[in-house]
């Protein structure tokens, strides 16, 4: 929940996710919501999701969203649950009358869905605008309620009768997919969607896998996705054999075997360290790359000592990066510790093989009479590897950042930029200030 300008007044957005919704895609001012939301009523839920669990006490009473409800359920007695409905995936409709659509709880008890969703939205209504109302001496001046885009037309005029059934008042409500809500940045803020053709190539490229997704759009929505390769699974071999997979999987057997003569041994020995630690990394997130890790004094000196990157231990606290517009959370029941490593210190020499990947998708787009490439994860947030692709590719190839790269994913709601321009980072504090 952000003070977001509309024109030249600031306006309060409130919005709500369902489904496995994860708007700090798409809405990344929406993330706020559950902060300020939450914490006013002193409920937890998990920051880095949007709702995907809907949970009512028997007086339909709204108690909690996300995996943090699941969580609550689990917890409970089996004389206590039956209190409870409790549903985890809305899309298994049981059954489908014209305009009602049943769903059941874990308990296999029958609802009518529409109701459900009113009754969410109303106890959601009511919480915002106590919030708004106290905190910020202000009305909320539009709802949005954010659904998966593979929901049908027929589920969405549901979710949109049981808002306006809720109070949310019509013509300050918008229920829109995750494609939409991108656009939605783009409109309110000083972004120009970018005109899609037919189809669109996606490059996205993880630590441990690429994945290679040609998309097909209509005006803002993605249709289909038509084909998707994905390299990944490296199994338990060693780390070196890790390392020869994962650079394989990035850049293909023969590219890397060209590079691999020519690979400093030091660097080596540091990608392997760290990819044999990762297996155990409690979370990534990137500025150009801030990690998260267990709590290991060997590895904190280690890294220390080989980077000169001071380490800091975190306990239940926020953490905020010198350099970063964002603020992170983490959350752990055991210590864990967090360094700065630009991505540079252990990727610049990548550079190379990442031209030559981009070369060949590039020559398989051309086949495929494809115009935009978008390359988005852990690479493309190293601004060393951006500004080397972006010299070379800048009339051809999209670079999104995306603000999580735990959860990369492109899911058409990150179809957000500038004409002819390499897009940038969308961040918190911007919106914020708008």
């Amino acid at each position: 929940m952000d003070l977001f300008g509309f024109g030249n007044k600031p306006h309060v957005v409130a919005a709500i996710g369902l489904g496995d919704s994860r708007f700090r895609y798409g809405y990344v001012y929406l993330t706020t919501i559950a902060d300020l939301a939450t914490s006013f009523r002193g409920i937890h839920v998990q920051e880095d999701r949007g709702p995907s669990i809907v949970l009512l006490t028997s007086n339909r009473k709204f108690h909690s969203l996300g995996r943090d409800a699941e969580t609550f359920y689990r917890s409970l007695a089996d004389e206590v649950k039956k209190h409870y409905f409790f549903i985890k995936d809305i899309n298994e409709i049981t059954e489908h009358h014209e305009h009602t659509f049943i769903v059941k709880d874990t308990e296999g008890r029958q609802h009518d869905l529409e109701k459900i969703f009113r009754d969410v939205f109303v106890n959601f209504r009511e919480l915002i605008d106590d919030c708004v109302r106290i905190k910020y001496k202000s009305h909320v001046g539009r709802w949005v309620v954010n659904t998966p885009g593979n929901w049908s037309a027929s589920l969405r005029m549901i979710v949109t009768s049981a808002a306006e059934n809720a109070g949310m008042i019509l013509m300050r409500l918008r229920v829109v997919t995750d494609t939409e809500a991108a656009f939605a940045i783009c409109r309110y803020g000083d972004y120009k969607p970018i005109v899609l053709g037919s189809k669109v190539l996606l490059v996205q490229l993880y630590e441990l896998k690429t994945n290679i997704s040609i998309l097909e759009y209509e005006e803002e929505t993605l249709i289909a996705e038509l084909n998707t390769e994905t390299v990944s699974s490296l199994g338990e071999a060693t780390v070196s054999e890790t390392l020869t997979a994962f650079m394989k999987s990035l850049i293909g057997a023969e590219i890397w075997e060209k590079f691999e003569c020519d690979f400093p041994s030091e660097h080596r020995s540091f990608i392997e360290s760290f990819i044999e630690k990762s297996r155990t990394f409690s979370r990534v997130i990137s500025k150009d790359t801030t990690i998260y890790m267990p709590l290991d004094k060997t590895l904190q000196s280690y890294i220390t000592d080989q980077t000169g990157h001071s380490i800091k231990t975190l306990i239940h606290e926020k953490y905020k990066a010198d350099e970063s517009p964002v603020e992170y959370s983490y959350q752990t029941e055991s210590e864990g510790i967090v360094f700065n490593l630009h991505i540079m210190d252990i990727l610049f020499m990548f550079v190379p093989v990442i031209k030559e990947l981009i070369y060949e998708t590039l020559r398989k787009a051309e086949a495929e009479a494809i115009s935009k490439l978008w390359l988005v994860g852990d690479f493309a947030q190293s601004r060393y590897v951006r500004e080397a692709l972006e010299v070379e590719f800048s009339s051809r190839i999209y670079i999104f950042y995306p603000l999580d790269c735990e959860n990369a994913k492109l899911k058409g709601s990150l179809i957000m930029g500038k004409e002819d321009a390499i897009c940038r980072v969308v961040n918190r504090n911007e919106l914020n200030a708008a």
